[in-house]
């Protein structure tokens, strides 16, 4: 008798021999992976930013698309208050600023940024930034870092690279990081841009020498838009020079067996917890069941089954 897909996947998981205790009939499905994901990246209007994304391994998602533009000032403020707070310099995006500021690829570059502002939080559950790191990380993924590049007029470039420092090539054939950078001002030829190579995070590993320079192009993003790309992309950056302060907020997540950059976990407390939903938590790895002692592994609830799907 021809089963429906429901009454297969219900009869699946009945037989396995991989059942945990404390999972219900249908916990984990492929089928309804792949269809939420699809329905949710749809809605968004993500489709064609994912095709973009596995094909040339970096893709511009449009302010309209992401996120409100009183987020995106919030975001703003807050990367000039913590620039403030902990380095006593009072800017706004007109000035132009020496030092580190213009002597260093990245500009100024700020870290662990998570707690110092909920405008950091909000923008880390972001529907656009949430669905399609979920759609390239699977939706275990983990943050792995949250840092703010304050970039002014001159400067050197930045080299081609790879964000996969300490990963010896050949990389997984899947992606296990990629950035998310939220543009807070423009980005064109002038404003210090980011550049990348189509195509070259498919051949995994770093580049080599000047390798790949001939076939660079340059992002151009208005302020407001998600940059998202690969962390096996080669990628770099070229001098600023426009006038004033070029604002961005790198997330950088990751795939829940990898080392994270900055760890949250000790430091975030149950208010900032209680904020938000289950997710966030999840996104900080407080669901991820490794690192036990004496009492073992967990064995009773989905978060044993990271990485139990390819799209989630």
């Amino acid at each position: 008798m021809a089963m429906t897909p429901n009454t297969a996947a219900d009869s699946a998981a009945a037989t396995s021999p991989h059942r945990f205790q404390g999972l219900e009939d249908g916990a984990v499905g492929l089928r309804a992976d792949v269809l939420d994901l699809y329905a949710s990246l749809q809605k968004l209007g993500l489709l064609e930013h994912v095709a973009e994304l596995d094909i040339k391994g970096l893709t511009v998602i449009p302010p309209e698309k992401v996120a409100s533009p009183e987020l995106i000032e919030r975001l703003r403020t807050a990367v000039l208050d913590v620039l403030a707070r902990r380095h006593g310099v009072q800017a706004s995006r007109q000035d132009n600023l020496e030092g580190e500021y213009n002597s260093m690829p990245f500009g100024k570059l700020m870290s662990y940024l998570l707690l110092e502002d909920a405008a950091f939080q909000d923008m880390l559950m972001n529907p656009a930034l949430q669905a399609i790191a979920s759609y390239r990380l699977g939706k275990n993924c983990c943050l792995s870092s949250v840092q703010a590049a304050v970039k002014s007029r001159g400067g050197p470039a930045l080299a081609l690279h790879t964000d996969e420092l300490y990963v010896a090539p050949p990389y997984s054939q899947y992606t296990t990081g990629t950035n998310l950078t939220v543009a807070l001002t423009d980005y064109s030829a002038e404003d210090g841009p980011t550049i990348f190579v189509p195509g070259s995070h498919k051949l995994r590993r770093q580049p080599v020498g000047n390798e790949g320079y001939d076939q660079i192009e340059r992002v151009e993003a208005r302020a407001g838009s998600l940059i998202v790309w690969d962390g096996a992309l080669w990628h770099g950056s070229q001098p600023r020079r426009s006038e004033g302060l070029r604002l961005s907020v790198i997330y950088y997540l990751m795939r829940p067996h990898m080392r994270v950059q900055e760890d949250y976990q000790a430091e975030v407390s149950a208010e900032v917890l209680a904020r938000h939903p289950p997710r966030f938590a999840a996104m900080l790895g407080k669901t991820i069941n490794l690192g036990w002692k004496h009492q073992g592994p967990r064995l009773d609830g989905a978060d044993t089954l990271v990485g139990s799907s390819p799209y989630c």
